[in-house]
């Protein structure tokens, strides 16, 4: 009997610690504009310095604006350990784990396809810090995955600039 009884704790212990992982979302993460090169570069900075997003890397050359590393709001959803951002799916966490900050970096890419032609492309990565409840100590990060919120808002700035 109790080896049964063991078995039966033991599986219902793992159930708790388990976690689901995140959604890949289908979304667009580029988009070609009818303006050229330099005004869709200018636009792009433009938008990043209004948003507040610190740039790491500037590149006009290559075509590559990379931003630092920055907080993104998010909730937990109430009596469940899933981070509640319309930005990125970071899955659930088990019952023995929650999510302290999340942060995210984003890669913009510029490439001119015509005199009149500019395609930019986004990328967005998220990660949340996960801890153990039990112990309060920190277990690592996680790489959620983006939903496309973060390029289609970029995307959507980008409109309204460049049709100005």
């Amino acid at each position: 009997m109790k080896p049964i009884f063991m078995a039966i704790s033991l599986s219902f212990l793992l159930m708790a610690c388990a976690s689901t992982p995140p959604v890949k979302h289908s979304f667009e993460p580029s988009k070609v504009y009818h303006a050229d090169y330099d005004k869709v570069w200018e636009s792009i900075i433009e938008a990043f310095a209004q948003n507040n997003v610190p740039i790491r890397t500037l590149d006009k050359n290559s075509g590559l604006v990379v931003s630092e590393d920055q907080y993104v709001p998010f909730t937990t959803r109430y009596g469940t350990k899933i981070v509640d951002t319309e930005y990125c799916d970071c899955g659930g966490g088990g019952s023995l784990q929650s999510y302290s900050e999340l942060s995210g970096k984003f890669n913009v890419f510029v490439k001119s396809l015509s005199a009149s032609e500019t395609e930019v492309q986004v990328n967005a990565f998220f990660k949340a810090r996960v801890y153990n409840d039990l112990s309060g100590a920190p277990i690592g990060w996680l790489n959620c995955t983006s939903t496309g919120a973060f390029e289609s808002k970029l995307f959507s700035v980008l409109d309204t600039s460049l049709s100005k």
